[in-house]
């Protein structure tokens, strides 16, 4: 009988094995596939109605080696202030643009795309422990993201959001020195690429920070706030170091409300692009993130109830929120 037993642990090694392979080889195949869709979904034509304003910005830049600080193309008012908070985005489009014209900047949009679900899918890898579970989310991300697939700055957004999620967010332990370094980086990246939404990652690391702090004085919690504080300090010296950050932000706050006023739809709450009709991208669009948050939210309450106290993650409710 040992015998026997032996023989058929040692037949089921090479099995097992084989399928481990199997699965690793489906799980490429399957991401392959995934990223080739997106790419050739971003290499579409250009569509966007400002890629050119865009594009003239930094040729701009590129001749005068300074950040226009005035409104150069405006019919009316040329000489009203005006801060372009997304200049580094607009001098690389533009160098792009001189190397290969408009369809190396299709080209480089693909490959950016697709390396933003490429770093997306890494983070949820990890973090879900499932390939077809993190490639679902992905999914989603895809059509909740669909919207962004233009050829501007903010099409940047997800593969930085993802950079963060896999950098600070779903870390392990202490920040090392390196991490720090890393996170000051991506602030400088990301507040020079698109100064609007760098503020996501001070946001986050100071959610965070203040979090742990709450979970060390009233959760009894033995970890000490001051790494996830350190982070914080690493992000906001990061974004702190865009020369358009803080100008580019007051003077989009002064222009926003008559913006909104005049009819400007971009700032109002995602369900009214069911305006647009009842396809399954609006629906998803409109609806995911809220349906999103009552999920969350009846999760929290249920390990809430069966836990008690232990199951209070100030940080975590903060960041989500």
């Amino acid at each position: 009988m040992d015998g026997n037993r032996a023989l058929a642990t040692l037949g089921a090694r090479p099995y097992t094995r084989a399928m481990a392979g199997g699965r690793r080889i489906g799980e490429a195949v399957a991401l392959v596939g995934f990223l080739l869709l997106v790419a050739l979904y971003a290499f579409s034509p250009i569509f966007c109605t400002d890629f050119h304003w865009h594009l003239a910005i930094g040729r701009v830049i590129a001749e005068r080696g300074a950040i226009p600080r005035v409104d150069l193309f405006s019919a009316v008012e040329p000489e009203r202030p005006y801060v372009q908070f997304n200049w580094l985005w607009d001098l690389l489009a533009f160098e792009v643009h001189a190397m290969g014209g408009l369809r190396a900047i299709r080209a480089v949009q693909a490959v950016l795309m697709a390396a933003s679900f490429a770093v997306l899918y890494a983070a949820l890898r990890r973090t879900l422990r499932g390939a077809a579970v993190a490639l679902a989310v992905c999914a989603l991300a895809l059509v909740l993201f669909e919207d962004r697939f233009r050829v501007r700055p903010d099409a940047l957004t997800l593969g930085l959001v993802a950079s963060m999620l896999s950098l600070i967010v779903l870390r392990t332990g202490p920040p090392t020195p390196r991490t720090l370094l890393a996170t000051a980086a991506l602030g400088v990246l990301w507040s020079n690429l698109h100064g609007g939404t760098s503020l996501l990652l001070v946001l986050s690391t100071g959610a965070l920070a203040v979090g742990a702090t709450l979970d060390a004085r009233f959760g009894g919690r033995r970890e000490s706030p001051a790494s996830a504080w350190r982070l914080f300090a690493a992000s906001a010296i990061g974004i702190a170091l865009s020369p358009t950050l803080v100008p580019g932000l007051l003077d989009w706050f002064d222009a926003i409300g008559p913006q909104i006023a005049t009819g400007n739809q971009e700032w109002q709450p995602s369900w009214t692009m069911l305006r647009n009709g009842f396809t399954p991208s609006f629906v998803i669009i409109g609806f995911g993130p809220t349906l999103v948050a009552a999920l969350y939210v009846s999760v929290q309450v249920r390990r809430a109830r069966a836990l008690g106290r232990s199951a209070v993650d100030v940080a975590e409710w903060l960041l989500a929120a």
